[in-house]
C-alpha cells in the first residue's frame, strides 16, 4: 500500500460489552484520521484520546463528546515517540517531549503545565502513584534544547509531579536498564519504580 493508501484509511474507535463481547458503540470521525497511537484511556464513565490538535472526553455508555480541550502535538508518530496520555483520580495527563499538561476529567479545564519528558526510543513512562504522576526520564530531548524552548527535565531521574498542582513532590536517581523500552514499556507500582 502506498503511503497516500495508509494515510487515508479510516480510523475507529470502538466500545464492547466485556461480559458478551457485543459492541456497543463505534465512533467514526474525521479528527481521527490523527488519531495519536497510545493515547486511549479510561476511568469511570468517560473515555480519552488524543487527536493531533485536542484531547477529547467521550461518555463511556453513549458515545457523546463531552469535552474537547487543546492539546497540539506534532510528528507522525510512525518511529518510536508518540505522546503519553494517563488518567487518574479525575485528571489526565498529556505529556510530550516538549511539557506536561493536566486536565480536569470531569471539565476539560487545563489544571497546570510543567517540563516535558521523552523516553529511550520510546513514548516517555508516566506512572500514577498515591497522588503523584512518576515521570521516568532517560535522556534530554535535544529537538526541545532550545534557547527560548522549555527543556525536558534532566535524564536519568524519576521526578514525581503532584497530581492536583504540577509541582515537582520528589525525585530519586535511577540507573537505566537496557531492554527495548519500545517494545517492553517499563513499569512502576506504589512500592517500586
Amino acid at each position: 500500500a502506498s503511503s497516500k493508501e495508509i494515510g487515508a484509511a479510516a480510523r475507529h474507535i470502538i466500545a464492547y460489552d466485556s461480559k458478551n463481547g457485543e459492541q456497543i458503540w463505534k465512533l467514526s470521525r474525521e479528527e481521527l484520521k490523527t488519531l495519536v497511537p497510545l493515547s486511549l484511556c479510561a476511568e469511570g464513565k468517560r473515555v480519552f484520546y488524543l487527536d493531533s490538535n485536542q484531547l477529547h472526553c467521550l461518555d463511556a455508555e453513549n458515545v457523546k463528546e463531552l469535552w474537547a480541550s487543546d492539546a497540539k502535538t506534532s510528528g507522525t508518530f510512525i518511529r518510536s515517540y508518540a505522546p503519553t496520555v494517563v488518567v487518574k483520580d479525575g485528571v489526565v495527563l498529556f505529556l510530550t517531549t516538549a511539557e506536561s499538561k493536566a486536565f480536569s476529567a470531569e471539565s476539560g479545564d487545563e489544571l497546570w503545565t510543567n517540563r516535558g519528558s521523552i523516553g529511550f526510543g520510546s513514548p516517555a513512562d508516566l506512572f500514577a502513584i498515591d497522588g503523584k504522576f512518576w515521570l521516568l526520564t532517560m535522556s534530554y530531548d535535544r529537538s526541545v534544547a532550545r534557547p527560548g524552548r522549555k527543556t525536558s527535565f534532566k535524564p536519568h531521574k524519576a521526578v514525581a509531579l503532584d497530581i492536583r498542582t504540577g509541582e515537582i513532590a520528589n525525585t530519586l536517581p535511577f540507573k537505566p536498564n537496557q531492554h527495548h523500552h519500545r517494545c517492553f514499556r517499563n513499569k512502576a507500582t506504589a512500592n517500586c519504580i
